[in-house]
């Protein structure tokens, strides 16, 4: 068993194949609403080591892969949907694997994330181009 995080993290891509090859749709049919729980912007604050066991190794390079998968299907649903994708990450400082005590940050990250973007959370469920 994979846990969905380790392929699919950002899920985008994933929906967007099975909108297509399971609905039959076209893609120029298909808008996607993506929202994430966070990234972390620099995960080397304190130190910069890039070594297998000093830098990115271990945890680091778990939370790597999944940055680099989320990145990647957001950078593959862009190309496809263009101005049809919208994907809402807030960045945050830090972010722990199986940690809930920033569970109140999180919802505040949500409630905030939808009030700067409400306008353009409506428009692109209306279908309107920015």
């Amino acid at each position: 068993m994979v846990d969905g995080g380790l392929w699919a993290n950002n899920s985008s891509i994933a929906a967007l194949t099975e909108a297509v090859s399971a609905f039959e749709k076209s893609v120029d049919h298909i808008r996607v609403l993506s929202i994430g729980s966070g990234h972390a912007r620099n995960m080397f604050a304190k130190r910069r080591r890039w070594g297998l066991l000093t830098g990115w190794g271990s945890e680091k390079l778990v939370f790597y892969t999944l940055m680099l998968q989320s990145q990647a299907s957001t950078a593959m649903a862009k190309l496809l949907l263009k101005d049809r994708y919208l994907r809402l990450n807030p960045e945050v400082t830090t972010w722990e694997l199986d940690d809930t005590k920033h569970l109140g940050t999180t919802r505040a990250l949500a409630d905030r994330d939808f009030t700067d973007n409400s306008s353009v959370l409506l428009d692109h469920i209306r279908g309107v181009a920015p």
